[in-house]
């Protein structure tokens, strides 16, 4: 008879740098430290509490960490959990109303020189541009090669 040494409740056994992560995640948990948070939002960075769980600190901020707990789900009702605004949800609003400014685009110079010889070469011909594999060396599709132009005319325009 074989003797197999299963041991009920423990699950698989870990090893490597699962077992590693295992073993400081119940180490911290244990000492009672907390892991920082990382916060990415300048506004409620500046707010943030690192010795508070994220629960802790959303409910301190105004906010809510689980957005679908506001909605009552048999009724569709939304639960109004935070009756004051704080000042970081008005920083939050006042930014959302201006909405956030587009990006510029950036075309690398090195790019703008090609589709520049591109254009000049076979102008609005798309097909002939893909072909050209001495200045499309980057061997650029006919709709990434038009996009490319398009960027570039809107870039030299301003």
């Amino acid at each position: 008879m074989v003797k197999v040494n299963n041991r009920p409740g423990k699950g698989a056994t870990r090893s490597g740098n699962s077992q590693l992560r295992h073993r400081k995640r119940i180490h911290a948990q244990r000492s009672g430290k907390i892991f920082k948070q990382h916060v990415t939002d300048t506004v409620v960075q500046q707010a943030w509490d690192n010795k508070r769980n994220t629960k802790d600190n959303m409910n301190a901020l105004g906010l809510t960490a689980i957005v679908n707990t506001e909605v009552n789900q048999k009724n569709n009702e939304i639960i109004q959990i935070h009756s004051e605004n704080t000042e970081v949800v008005e920083k939050l609003e006042k930014r959302a109303a201006i909405g956030e400014k587009e990006r510029p685009l950036f075309m690398p110079e090195g790019e703008q020189k090609v589709i520049q010889k591109l254009m000049e070469k076979y102008g609005k011909n798309y097909k002939q541009m893909e072909r050209d594999i001495k200045l499309n060396s980057m061997q650029h599709t006919a709709k990434q090669l038009e996009r490319k132009c398009v960027r570039y005319e809107n870039e030299t325009k301003s």
